[in-house]
């Protein structure tokens, strides 16, 4: 296997969840058959994933993925592996340890992403141009999903010394909508 296929392999079989113990026999040829649940609807940051399968890199590395299924969040995607119903979750650090701590058996694998890749965004017209500084945050709703986002917004907030001026709301799934409504 080349250097660049075994990194595509751990890049794509990584940043998921997985339940300890869960996967059945091999088949005839030794390949484990498995499905992967994301983390939501498949976007841009899905696209290894499907590569893979496609390329064959899985069934290189002796699996099988059955199939890849859209998801409903990473705390969805964690407690869906950890109670078996996928045997692979694309989730986050924090739902990993949300779930097992919360008493189902589950366990990460690897990571697909070391830095997040979550921003601070608005419309221009919020601003009257562009978001160049925290600072303009001041007197602001500021919209954040669950977990570990929420989590990165209070703590960018604080190391920036506006969240005492800030209005924390949670958005849960819909930001974009929210912020496209004028809602935060």
């Amino acid at each position: 296997m080349s250097h660049t296929r075994r990194s595509v392999l751990a890049a794509v079989g990584s940043g998921v969840a997985l339940t300890a113990g869960c996967l059945g026999a091999p088949g005839s040829d030794g390949t484990q058959s498995v499905s992967l649940l994301l983390n939501w609807t498949p976007n841009g940051l899905h696209v290894p994933y499907y590569a893979a399968k496609q390329q064959g890199f899985y069934e290189e590395a002796g699996v099988e993925v059955t199939e890849i299924v859209s998801g409903d969040g990473s705390d969805f995607s964690a407690r869906q592996a950890g109670r078996g119903n996928n045997e692979f979750g694309v989730t986050s650090s924090d739902q990993v340890l949300l779930t097992a701590g919360g008493g189902i058996d589950v366990q990460s694998v690897g990571v697909m992403m070391q830095q997040s890749p979550n921003v601070v965004f608005s419309t221009r017209e919020a601003f009257g141009g562009e978001l160049n500084d925290p600072e303009q945050l001041a007197g602001k709703t500021v919209g954040t999903g669950p977990g570990m986002v929420r989590m990165l917004t209070e703590l960018y907030l604080e190391a920036t010394g506006v969240r005492s001026e800030v209005e924390l709301v949670d958005t849960g799934y819909d930001t974009v909508q929210r912020l496209l409504a004028g809602e935060v």
